[in-house]
């Protein structure tokens, strides 16, 4: 159990540090041991959320630079 909230806290700190891709690397090695604690799918939604607002503020900042959204 030490383990898994180590990978938790760890992967919170990486998000919110702009580390986002590590963050869910550590996130999802927490799931692998327990997919089913509490702790774990909040840590991983937390993660998904940051990570996510860093994807979409690329694409607000694409829009800005006037690149289309269509390749």
């Amino acid at each position: 159990i030490f383990l898994q909230v180590i990978l938790a806290l760890l992967a919170n700190c990486l998000a919110k540090s702009g580390r986002t891709k590590e963050a869910q690397e550590h996130v999802q090695t927490a799931l692998k041991i327990d997919s089913r604690n509490p702790e774990h799918l909040y840590n991983a939604a937390i993660v998904a959320t940051i990570a996510h607002r860093e994807g979409l503020s690329h694409h607000v900042r694409m829009l800005d630079e006037g690149v289309p959204m269509v390749f």
